[in-house]
């Protein structure tokens, strides 16, 4: 368990939600598994030494969030289910500023529909490009990028397929491009936008 203070918040272009702070920093980060990924930085200040301690991982720590954070006027306490042992859960407490509390209150349950957007996309690529292909490793943080794109920064869908095959280093890998521009994935991307925007509206 960690517990600090965090300064200020950056919105990650295409990626999540961060707030960079002096002693502590959190970003929380949708992932092609339907879950968010977290992680806590102790920064130097915090710890004492020249670099920093980190808790969790955007991706590939087996600490996978749901959108049960406890999220007070000041406080955050957020813990997981281990997935290798059930009945042992995971997490920390930290002390944030009260925008910072109000900001991530307000975009959490979004950054949770778009972990739920980057599984179904991550399926979908998977079911196109075929399970066999050995570089399938690519698959998560990229279609996690698109659907935040998408849900996160508010671009269309073709502007956002375009953007992600120009920007992203994976682009260029083998039937990738045929998958994004396929009917199934502009399906899912196109249903997921006019929701967020009728959900806006309301």
């Amino acid at each position: 368990m960690a517990s600090g203070h965090c300064a200020c918040i950056t919105h990650g272009m295409h990626s999540g939600l961060e707030f960079v702070g002096f002693e502590f920093s959190l970003g929380v980060f949708p992932g092609d598994d339907g879950w968010l990924g977290v992680r806590v930085v102790a920064e130097p200040p915090a710890t004492g030494y020249k670099e920093g301690c980190t808790l969790g991982s955007e991706s590939t720590s087996l600490l996978r969030f749901g959108v049960n954070a406890q999220i007070g006027s000041t406080t955050l306490e957020w813990f997981a289910q281990n997935e290798h042992v059930p009945l042992y859960w995971e997490g920390f407490k930290l002390v944030l500023q009260p925008h910072q509390c109000e900001q991530l209150r307000a975009w959490l349950p979004r950054l949770g529909r778009t972990a739920v957007l980057a599984q179904s996309l991550s399926t979908a690529v998977k079911r196109s490009i075929g399970e066999d292909v050995p570089t399938l490793h690519y698959v998560g943080g990229f279609v996690a990028d698109l659907a935040a794109r998408v849900m996160l920064d508010g671009q269309a869908t073709a502007d956002a397929i375009s953007a992600q095959l120009a920007e992203h280093w994976a682009a260029k890998e083998k039937g990738l491009q045929a998958a994004l521009q396929g009917p199934e994935v502009t399906a899912l991307l196109e249903t997921a936008r006019f929701t967020e925007k009728q959900r806006s509206a309301s």
